[in-house]
This record gives C-alpha cells, sequence and structure tokens, in this order.
C-alpha cells in the first residue's frame, strides 16, 4: 500500500491531536464530543463574521479544520450581538451535550487560540464577543462562566 503524501499524513495527526486536546481540556468522554464541541465552534464564529473573515480565518487553521470551518457554509450577512455567539453555540451543540455553550465556547477557544496563525486568531476574536480566553486561564473554564480577555 502507498503511503499518503506527508501534508495530509500531518494533517490528520494534527486534527487528531487538535480533537485529543479539546477532548481533555473539557474533559468529554470520547472524541466524538470533542468534535461536536469544536463544530459548534466553528460554525457559530463563521456565522458571525463576513465571508472574507471567515475564510481567513479557516486558511489560518490546520488543514482539516479550515475544511470544518467552511463545511456546509452558505455565505449570509453575519449576526451579531452581545449574546449571539453564545446563542449560536448553543443552537448547534447536540442536546445531550453534556456541557453548557459558555464552558464548551471556552474550552474549543482555549484550545484554538493556541493553534491558530495570528490573523485567523484575530478573525475568531472578532466572532467571539469576549469568549476568548485570557492567556493565562486555568486549565478548565468553570462551567457555564465565559472567560473574557
Amino acid at each position: 500500500m502507498r503511503q499518503p503524501p506527508a501534508v495530509l499524513r500531518d494533517a490528520v495527526s494534527e486534527t487528531c491531536d487538535l480533537l485529543d486536546t479539546v477532548q481533555a481540556r473539557l474533559g468529554l468522554s470520547n472524541r466524538m464530543h470533542a468534535y461536536a464541541a469544536l463544530q459548534a465552534v466553528l460554525h457559530a464564529a463563521r456565522e458571525g463574521l463576513p465571508a472574507s473573515s471567515t475564510l481567513r480565518m479557516a486558511a489560518g487553521m490546520p488543514l482539516f479544520i479550515g475544511g470544518l470551518t467552511v463545511r456546509d457554509w452558505y455565505p449570509a450577512a453575519p449576526q451579531s450581538g452581545p449574546y449571539t455567539f453564545e446563542r449560536r453555540v448553543a443552537e448547534r451543540l447536540p442536546l445531550s451535550f453534556p456541557l453548557s455553550a459558555p464552558e464548551t465556547a471556552s474550552g474549543v477557544l482555549f484550545v484554538l487560540s493556541r493553534r491558530m496563525d495570528p490573523s485567523a486568531l484575530a478573525c475568531l476574536q472578532a466572532s467571539a464577543n469576549g469568549f476568548m480566553p485570557h492567556p493565562a486561564a486555568s486549565n478548565r473554564p468553570q462551567s457555564g462562566q465565559p472567560q473574557g480577555d
């Protein structure tokens, strides 16, 4: 069997590592919950941005995570408002998800903030309405409490 190109092999490894980190950060029981959390946060973020900023954000992420960001996306006018990001995350989480939307968003954003290039991170911060964790944040966010700058 032929080996996949290095870029694909590295992208798979990087994606699995990111999911494992999200799983550990949020204390989730499995990788599918980590995937659901990551997808909910990324899709909530993209809905709060203009199309050009969403594409900039996706381009600055690991290969498969950038693809997940724009999966099933039909650009529309960005949604905004003080609680919209939290609401968008909550709407995208499965009903049986074990954590609240603010706790999920804070944990996922903490992980992403350490793996994105500065341009992509700036786009994510613009959409997250204060949910970006402080660099000195604790290892696990407090339940139901967003962590701001």
